[in-house]
């Protein structure tokens, strides 16, 4: 019986749990647009009675080009989450075919040719070289041909590769970006012979998102956009904003200088003043966020989901650093030990709704009776604690505020009452665990004496 390895078992949990509906959609949406540009293309090549049926515009991408297109498509679909190791050999197989043929092509522009490939699908009339794809385009499918022969790979070393790749792609299309402001900005840029077509620049775009996109799989070092954590969401709006900002600056300065709106040097000089309060502005905003998702955190591990209140590791968090200090200060510190009466009865006879309901009001009449500085913490299914810088008499007050509170008639099927103990700080050798232990068993005591 075939096996499969732990790492298999945990990447196919990932694509079932971790991909949502919209990632899904943004695949298969890339994947149509490839195929709908790059088809066309080529079977206009090949088959010319089929060129009118395809846009003017789109046949300045070559044939081999579009061959180019189709077999990274092919390769990234023959290997994406596949068990059969047929079809992850066919993905390999394409992206080798891509490496080579981009590599042959990109070699005779060194002037090393081969063996011909340019015309090999079809004749080409056009052009000073017939056939043959530019140099950028044959850059960026070398690039493209080892990401593939990589991304279905199980070695650590050959995942690297995958990533590397996927990273240079990256910054090969942003150069193109690049090159394209610095034409604008009055600098030579890349040669339009040597540029390539929009149409193989939008499919070479939506190829390296998708090889992106499989490198968020766990173990690529691009997961990080994938998780829900607080890295994740500030890789999630970092990530976009620092390849904005630069590029929209630059075109902000281009377009100042060509129609004049600041002389050349205060334009130069502007760039890099917006690029520092943006860059200042944007940092202000991460740190914000980052303190907000730290605080809803913090908050998280210390209070009650259901009453709002601290939870036992919060209560007693709090409460020591509250115990020291009134220790220190040599004032009054008193515990009460809060049990909700009839609980299980209500949740047995009504449900847990209604017994939930009990709990959330106990939590805000325990808030309202007590001061805004004492600590109310929920440290079991019915019970409360508080932690009050107060002496016994001052506690006192309170709770006949929370008697006031609950003895008052609502139209409620079940009303609330309590049993309650209060524990005082009275000598040097008393801890937090014995007023806590203290206000326990007076409280039971207390639940006792009704009972009977």
């Amino acid at each position: 019986m075939q096996t499969i390895s732990s790492r298999q078992k945990h990447r196919e949990l990932f694509w079932r749990k971790g991909e949502g509906a919209s990632l899904y959609v943004v695949r298969i949406v890339a994947a149509t647009v490839v195929m709908l540009v790059a088809f066309p293309v080529l079977l206009g090549w090949m088959l010319p009675e089929t060129v009118r049926f395809v846009p003017a515009e789109w046949m300045a991408m070559k044939a081999n080009t579009a061959l180019l297109i189709l077999m990274s498509l092919g390769s990234l679909l023959a290997t994406e989450r596949s068990r059969s190791n047929w079809m992850k050999l066919v993905g390999v197989v394409l992206g080798l075919a891509v490496f080579v043929l981009a590599g042959v092509t990109a070699l005779q522009y060194a002037d090393i040719h081969l063996f011909e490939v340019n015309t090999i699908l079809a004749p080409d009339p056009y052009g000073r070289v017939p056939g043959r794809p530019s140099l950028q385009a044959s850059i960026g499918f070398l690039l493209m041909g080892v990401a593939l022969c990589t991304l279905g790979g199980r070695a650590r070393r050959t995942l690297l590769v995958a990533d590397g790749m996927a990273m240079l792609l990256i910054l090969f299309l942003l150069s193109f970006v690049g090159s394209i402001f610095f034409t604008t900005e009055g600098s030579p840029g890349w040669s339009l012979k040597h540029q390539l077509a929009p149409e193989t620049f939008l499919c070479l775009c939506l190829l390296t998102g998708l090889v992106v996109l499989r490198r968020t799989e766990p173990g690529g070092i691009f997961r990080i956009f994938r998780e829900g954590g607080i890295g994740g969401k500030t890789a999630r709006l970092a990530g976009p904003a620092a390849i904005i900002f630069p590029f929209v600056l630059s075109g902000l300065r281009a377009v100042m200088m060509r129609f004049h709106l600041l002389a050349a040097n205060y334009a130069i000089a502007f760039a890099p003043a917006v690029t520092a309060v943006l860059a200042l502005l944007f940092v202000m905003l991460l740190a914000r966020r980052n303190s907000d998702l730290e605080t809803a955190l913090h908050d998280l591990s210390l209070r009650d989901e259901l009453t709002g209140v601290y939870n036992r590791r919060g209560f007693h968090l709090l409460a020591e650093q509250a115990f020291r200090e009134a220790m220190r200060a040599s004032s009054g510190f008193s515990v009460v030990f809060v049990d909700v009466d009839d609980l299980k009865i209500i949740n047995d006879t009504a449900g847990h709704d209604d017994g939930s309901r009990l709990l959330q009001r106990m939590a805000k009449e325990l808030h309202h009776a007590f001061r805004l500085t004492d600590i109310v913490g929920r440290v079991g299914g019915d019970e409360f604690l508080v932690a009050a810088k107060a002496t016994q008499g001052e506690v006192l007050h309170a709770i006949q505020r929370l008697h006031d509170a609950t003895s008052v008639k609502l139209d409620e099927e079940f009303p609330l009452r309590f049993s309650y103990g209060i524990a005082s700080l009275e000598t040097a050798d008393d801890t937090l665990t014995d007023l806590i232990q203290q206000a326990d068993a007076r409280m039971y005591e207390t639940k006792r004496r009704r009972k009977g």
